[in-house]
């Protein structure tokens, strides 16, 4: 199982979906991130299919310390495309601890050592700025490349060919 200095990472499960609607109906947790669309069942299983599809997919990130669920991040593709994109939430309480950091970092190296994916892409809207530091801090740079999820997100990229 993967895991980080504080963190312990592991594939989304049924077992998520109550962690996962609190997670989506706290109004501050989810300030930078959209919504899902459909119930929270349904987007668990999407998750659960990408991964027996792929054997890739998204990780619920829980505590070292406490054992307790803490967020989600993931390498999941984009919609039909074969874009690949990291994608993380944390609960608002660990905000500003260096986590997102952390288990960003862990993710591009999974996408590219284990997953052995060739350009990974993240987005994010310019008002989250954690996020633009974490994905420059990972070794991301802007793409303007990016097509994906409309025009209100900058997109980022980590392309192992350059």
């Amino acid at each position: 199982m993967p895991e980080t200095e504080r963190t312990n990472l592991e594939p989304i499960s049924e077992n998520d979906v109550e962690f996962l609607s609190e997670f989506y109906g706290s109004s501050i947790n989810t300030k930078f991130i959209p919504a899902p669309s459909g119930s929270i069942s349904e987007l668990v299983k999407k998750r659960i299919d990408h991964w027996d599809k792929y054997g890739f997919g998204t990780y619920i990130v829980k505590s070292k310390g406490t054992g307790c669920r803490i967020g989600y991040i993931g390498i999941e593709y984009i919609g039909t495309s074969m874009d690949a994109d990291i994608r993380y939430g944390l609960v608002s309480e660990v905000w500003g601890k260096g986590l997102g950091l952390e288990v960003a970092k862990e993710c591009l190296r999974l996408a590219i050592s284990e997953f052995s994916l060739k350009k990974v892409w993240a987005a994010t809207i310019p008002e989250n700025i954690a996020s633009f530091r974490i994905l420059q801090s990972i070794g991301m740079n802007p793409d303007p490349e990016f097509k994906h999820y409309g025009n209100e997100v900058v997109g980022y990229s980590y392309d192992v060919r350059k």
